[in-house]
């Protein structure tokens, strides 16, 4: 079903996250830069209140000349994964980790290289393990954006593992 308003609007909404409890949702909007021939995207939040969506309040985690996608909600609600386009990364798009404070979200932290590559990562997702799965077209793979796992490993991630066929093709996975 559409969400309609106040969600959706001129712009292109995609990618959403949701709370356990779906109570609360991140999701990505982009609008088109007027000064650029691109679009810039940011992450949205709203709360449903048993009737309807609030109005989405965008997150100041970057600056707002930063495309910020793909956001991930981790289960308990403490920490969102995005990626994001940020000068001085490894890469075309990085992945950050932000952790959830008493005022809201805290300082986005870039992954490293231990899965940022000179690349895309994008659609970051963790398993009940802790285990991290993105698409990634830096590292060795079949074709356009391959699946990876990368297991955690004290607070980092280490060692992405292409999953192959059948999970992967030679186009963007």
């Amino acid at each position: 079903a559409n969400f309609g308003a106040p969600v959706n609007t001129r712009g292109n909404e995609s990618s959403a996250t949701f709370s356990k409890d779906l109570k609360e949702m991140y999701f990505v909007r982009c609008m088109e830069d007027q000064q650029k021939s691109n679009q810039v995207c940011h992450i949205y939040y709203t709360a449903f209140n048993n009737e309807h969506w609030s109005e989405p309040v965008k997150l100041d985690l970057f600056a707002d000349t930063v495309d910020v996608r793909d956001p991930y909600l981790s289960r308990d609600g403490k920490v969102l994964l995005v990626s994001a386009e940020m000068p001085r990364g490894f890469g075309a798009m990085d992945i950050y980790s932000i952790g959830k404070v008493d005022t809201g979200w805290g300082t986005p932290v870039n992954l490293g290289g231990g899965v940022n590559t000179p690349g895309s990562e994008r659609f970051p997702w963790l398993d009940e393990k802790g285990n991290l799965y993105f698409s990634s077209n830096g590292l060795p793979g079949m074709g356009g954006l391959d699946v990876f796992r990368a297991a955690r490993i004290k607070n980092t991630y280490k060692d992405p593992v292409n999953l192959k066929y059948p999970i992967n093709s030679g186009a963007d996975d």
